[in-house]
């Protein structure tokens, strides 16, 4: 995905790992659009992001939402403002800032062998989870 002038905040609905080569640390985002209110007449749809904070990201518990998209920037909710979560909005509010200092931004990868959504860099990179990879070279 070209991140040069588009918003992918506003328009994109799935997964998206940060990494650094420099440190080798990374973060893996999940923008989601979710229903508010369902059912009553202030119901509402709201573009919600979050951070994984956990080993396995199938498990909700290893989430955090800390803010949803609002005129095309990541709206830090009052909880998380003051925290490391607003500098990471930051991280996704001007992707060509990220790149610009070395930021690599990696979309929403699933493994060619088993079709589980990827999140770590390197295996973002091979088209294989670490399991599906070492069975790759048996």
């Amino acid at each position: 995905m070209e991140l040069q002038n588009q918003n992918f905040v506003e328009i994109y609905n799935g997964f998206v790992t940060v990494e650094n080569p420099a440190t080798g640390n990374h973060r893996t985002f999940r923008i989601k659009s979710e229903v508010w209110n369902e059912g009553q007449e202030n119901e509402t749809t709201k573009r919600v992001v979050a951070l994984l904070t956990g080993p396995d990201r199938e498990d909700w518990r290893a989430w955090v939402k800390f803010g949803d998209v609002r005129s095309g920037r990541v709206s830090v909710w009052p909880k998380h403002r003051g925290t490391a979560f607003e500098k990471l909005a930051k991280i996704l509010d001007f992707p060509n800032r990220g790149e610009a200092s070395g930021l690599v931004y990696l979309f929403e990868g699933c493994c060619r062998r088993c079709n589980r959504k990827l999140t770590t860099p390197e295996s973002i990179r091979l088209g294989l989870g670490p399991i599906c990879a070492e069975k790759d070279l048996t």
